[in-house]
């Protein structure tokens, strides 16, 4: 699971990435989990962050108002709280990868950082932070088609419904747009948004070619991409505002809007 958290006087963000691979709950992956698991947002466990405030409304636009502030972790106290979500859940911690990142206070954590991990859905963050940025510089066109379809609707479908074809659209048209190098659509499709994770697309690991895979590190890097990207990420974010905004990090993070993108996998796929 990957979110942002949106305060309201856009003074404050955090950033939270977390990856697991064979942790299973009721046949699931949390990392990626599409339906609601019982207490599956323990944002505040490993986040410190506070209760909200039930004596004001954060949601009240006032410029002279200071936003909340989360609670200041150590890296000690943040893996022991990780441990603790893992013990839960009956994980085993070799299994998981996980990194936090508050842009706040600059504290940034990481339990096994380099290990490749299969990542769900969270794959279509940077695979529509790439269409975005030709958006930006004019390469798809004044309409915004993708293979005859509307991008507005691909990014739509990707972020708030998850849809894994429209996914493979937006991936394919993406290889098809790399004639210069060898490889499966996918591969060259990869490459191009191996820069978005903080990797060459010539040196990183081979096994970032494999899978939708992704490394702890590299999803905090995303993050702070999609976080430092200015406007021309807005729709990205709006669409992941709207992707079950009522459930995981928003189980009780009370305070504040949290743009999030999931996914799931079932046991045995």
């Amino acid at each position: 699971m990957s979110g942002l958290r949106h305060i309201i006087n856009d003074k404050n963000k955090s950033i939270l990435a977390l990856l697991l691979s064979v942790l299973m709950i009721s046949g699931l992956l949390p990392s990626v989990c599409a339906e609601e698991i019982p207490d599956a947002a323990e944002a505040t466990e490993i986040t410190g962050a506070a209760e909200p405030d039930a004596s004001s409304d954060p949601y009240t636009a006032d410029s002279d108002k200071e936003a909340p502030q989360t609670e200041t972790l150590d890296a000690e106290e943040w893996e022991k709280r990780l441990m603790q979500m893992l013990e839960k859940y009956g994980a085993d911690p070799e299994t998981v990868t996980a990194g936090f990142c508050n842009l706040v206070t600059g504290e940034e954590f990481y339990w096994q950082p380099d290990e490749y991990r299969v990542s769900g859905s969270m794959y279509k963050v940077p695979l529509n932070m790439l269409f975005l940025n030709w958006a930006e510089e004019g390469k798809l066109g004044p309409d915004e088609t993708v293979y005859s379809q509307s991008y507005e609707q691909l990014l739509r479908g990707t972020i708030v419904h998850s849809d894994n074809n429209m996914a493979e659209t937006l991936w394919d048209y993406a290889g098809a747009q790399l004639t210069t190098e060898p490889g499966t659509l996918y591969h060259k499709y990869r490459m191009q948004i191996a820069p978005l994770m903080g990797e060459d697309p010539y040196t990183v690991d081979e096994k970032f070619y494999e899978n939708n895979f992704f490394t702890a590190r590299q999803m905090i890097f995303c993050l702070k991409e999609l976080y430092n990207g200015g406007l021309k990420y807005d729709r990205l974010i709006s669409a992941m505002l709207d992707a079950e905004p009522n459930k995981y990090f928003r189980l009780y993070e009370k305070r504040f809007d949290v743009a999030h993108k999931y996914g799931w996998l079932a046991e045995g796929d």
